[in-house]
């Protein structure tokens, strides 16, 4: 009996701590208030930075990073403002010594082009880079420079912008000249042309020729020609015929086919004999160059 009162008062005693315990671990009404309040402000975060909460973390760090270099003193107003300045002088004086440059190479390249351009059935033709420079134009990646093409294709004509003046045809045979010019400087993997001899025969054509089979030497020449002095230069040789009105037909020239091809380019002011002699000789001075 002793000993049951003492369990008895055990067991009292553990459920009032029980019940003690039991209403200390009730809601508190303000720390679930608090706990709210804090959600929902990190999610009101969350949604202003456009980030997802799990990575609210990280929008932190970068803030403070930023914040902490926006405070470096390097970064104050009045010193970017003078370095911007520093910076500016130098772009002007790089971009006049630039402009210097390119107005002594664009004469260069305006005589020699304008020379090939003559020999290529272009006699009063006249070709020039005019370069405008300015101090006032605002800073880029190409300086400050106006550059424009222009080219004069008549005698005691002013030169004017090349879109407008030139022909396809002449547009074309200035392609040419400006690719053999600059060859040495900057080549293109790809080029074509596309009636590069228009209006042009005899020495000029053969010149066009020679000059197509040099670029072809460092790059992949496509010409599209109706003279044999052009045909004559290229390595490989297709036949573009209409068929049906409608359908066009592509076909390699091969080995002896290319001298009847030849021929048949010349044979509209020879016998057709007299043209494939021609057209050999041609074939094999191409091939000899």
């Amino acid at each position: 009996a002793e000993l049951l009162e003492q369990a008895r008062i055990c067991i009292d005693e553990a459920t009032d701590g029980l019940r003690d315990a039991r209403d200390r671990a009730g809601p508190d009404p303000e720390r679930a208030a608090e706990i709210e309040r804090r959600v929902g402000a990190y999610f009101a975060l969350s949604r202003k930075h456009r980030a997802q909460p799990a990575l609210l973390w990280q929008t932190h760090r970068d803030l403070r990073a930023r914040l902490a270099e926006l405070a470096d003193p390097a970064q104050d107003p009045q010193t970017l403002a003078a370095e911007l300045a520093r910076t500016e002088q130098d772009y002007r004086a790089q971009a006049r010594a630039v402009s210097k440059t390119r107005m002594r190479v664009a004469q260069k390249i305006g005589k020699q082009a304008t020379a090939t351009l003559r020999k290529l059935g272009m006699p009063h033709s006249a070709f020039s880079i005019a370069v405008e420079h300015s101090d006032t134009r605002e800073p880029g990646a190409h300086g400050s420079d106006d550059i424009a093409f222009q080219i004069a294709t008549g005698p005691e004509q002013e030169p004017g912008p090349v879109a407008q003046v030139a022909s396809g045809g002449e547009l074309s045979r200035l392609s040419l000249t400006l690719q053999q010019t600059m060859r040495e400087r900057e080549q293109s993997p790809v080029m074509i042309f596309d009636e590069v001899d228009a209006g042009i025969g005899g020495g000029p054509a053969e010149l066009v020729g020679q000059l197509l089979a040099g670029i072809g030497r460092d790059a992949q020449v496509l010409c599209v020609t109706h003279l044999p002095q052009v045909a004559v230069q290229g390595r490989h040789h297709f036949r573009v015929q209409k068929r049906d009105g409608a359908r066009t037909e592509i076909a390699p020239v091969l080995k002896d086919e290319r001298v009847d091809e030849i021929a048949r380019m010349f044979s509209g002011a020879e016998e057709m004999r007299t043209a494939r002699e021609h057209a050999a000789a041609l074939l094999a001075q191409a091939a000899g160059q």
